[in-house]
């Protein structure tokens, strides 16, 4: 049914719309935009993974930022920028209702990133206030949460929620955000034994103010180690361009 679908209503990529003869793969991409998706890769801060400009910085060491404010979350890991055409597809994920892009995303995240989850128990995600949920109708960091939980093998919590409806992030500075965060997130359920090691997953990371606050609610619970999967980053807006020292994305 859906290859007749198909030959009579051929399906497009959602980047530069057109509709080629060799089709499109599972994130709804032709070939050639698939080739301008730029992953996240180098020499990074492995909390805000801005480009780390000294070559002789150790791998895995935070950018100076960090180091004199670290986030609550313990690493940070991100499959790609958040540009066209990877923008396009997750602005269809979010508002255009194509929610098998989520597991899509997690079935390419996953193997990705084997290595770096393998120590990881508890699949998480950031939620949405209830409110903003029945808007939508679902959460889509939650499709690729919980389709990560089955790529890893791993049981999937909603034990975080968020307490408090925030105004939108959109426009917000870093300051800004976490004050419109603050005590956003709360945990519901028993607290954690063990001291665990929590994957918790959004989609777009910005300035990291709400994977901030939710690893913070995670930690405050029991959670002994978070590490942070998005989905897309967003460039940082001041980021230098190539060969120019400085903070580059």
């Amino acid at each position: 049914m859906i290859r007749c679908l198909d030959w009579f209503l051929p399906p497009l990529c959602l980047a530069c719309r057109r509709s080629p003869a060799d089709g499109i793969d599972r994130l709804n991409l032709c070939r050639r935009c698939r080739r301008r998706a730029r992953p996240v890769t180098g020499r990074r801060c492995p909390s805000c993974l801005t480009r780390l400009a000294e070559p002789a910085v150790p791998a895995g060491f935070p950018c100076g930022a960090c180091r004199r404010r670290p986030p609550a979350f313990d690493r940070l890991l991100a499959g790609w920028f958040y540009e066209s055409p990877i923008r396009e597809v997750m602005v269809g994920l979010k508002f255009r209702r194509l929610e098998y892009l989520g597991a899509a995303l997690a079935e390419e995240l996953a193997p990705r990133f084997a290595a770096e989850l393998a120590s990881c128990t508890v699949v998480s995600v950031v939620p949405l206030h209830w409110a903003r949920w029945l808007r939508r109708g679902y959460n889509q960091a939650g499709l690729i949460a919980r389709q990560m939980a089955i790529e890893l093998g791993q049981p999937y919590s909603i034990s975080l929620r968020r307490r408090l409806w925030t105004k939108p992030q959109t426009g917000l500075d870093r300051v800004e955000r976490r004050a419109n965060l603050r005590r956003a997130f709360s945990w519901r359920g028993p607290r954690v034994t063990g001291r665990p090691h929590w994957l918790l997953v959004d989609d777009v990371f910005t300035t990291g103010a709400t994977l901030d606050c939710a690893a913070r609610a995670l930690k405050a619970a029991g959670v002994g180690r978070v590490t942070a999967l998005i989905a897309a980053a967003t460039p940082h807006p001041g980021a230098a361009r190539p060969g120019i020292p400085g903070r580059n994305m």
